[in-house]
């Protein structure tokens, strides 16, 4: 039999002390590592994949957001309203179009972006925007080489993809 599952102060220490690593905050990172006693702590050379906090908040949203759709009987309950850390979530049923149907959702307005360019203002509209999808997690970092057309990304699903 498999005990409870709990966390402690020093795991969530050393998992903030690692994030602030991660993200590039060497200064905080160090001022906190030694404030929160992580370097003394029995934990300080615990092997733990990149983004493990993020990681295990996410996970700890869905789970909470199973919870708050979940009804007595095991059924879902439809919510189209996201569920984030802060603030309190309030559901929002799909609207119903007629009997048994749903209303799908409005498309979604042009967007229109100005970007300083070299010869002045360039204008973006959504049509010339495309959506990378591919990474399990929060991409962390980007990087673009205009000489290669290449884009980077790092995530917290442990990878790291080329688009081009």
């Amino acid at each position: 039999a498999r005990g409870p599952m709990s966390i402690s102060s020093d795991e969530v220490n050393y998992l903030v002390f690692r994030y602030l690593q991660e993200s590039g905050f060497a200064h905080s990172a160090f001022t906190f590592g030694h404030e929160s006693l992580v370097a003394r702590s029995s934990i300080s050379d615990a092997e733990v994949p990149p983004g493990a906090l993020i990681s295990f908040l996410q996970k700890g949203l869905q789970y909470v957001d199973i919870e708050a759709h979940m009804e007595e009987d095991g059924k879902t309950r439809e919510c189209e309203a996201p569920y984030t850390l802060l603030g309190t979530h309030v559901c929002k049923a799909p609207e119903v179009k007629e009997e048994g149907e749903v209303k799908a959702p409005e498309a979604e307005k042009p967007r229109v972006e100005l970007v300083e360019g070299l010869s002045g203002p360039v204008v973006i509209t959504s049509d010339q925007v495309q959506l990378l999808q591919g990474h399990a997690s929060e991409v962390f970092t980007c990087a673009w080489n205009p000489k290669k057309n290449v884009l980077a990304s790092g995530s917290g699903d442990c990878t790291a993809r080329l688009w081009n």
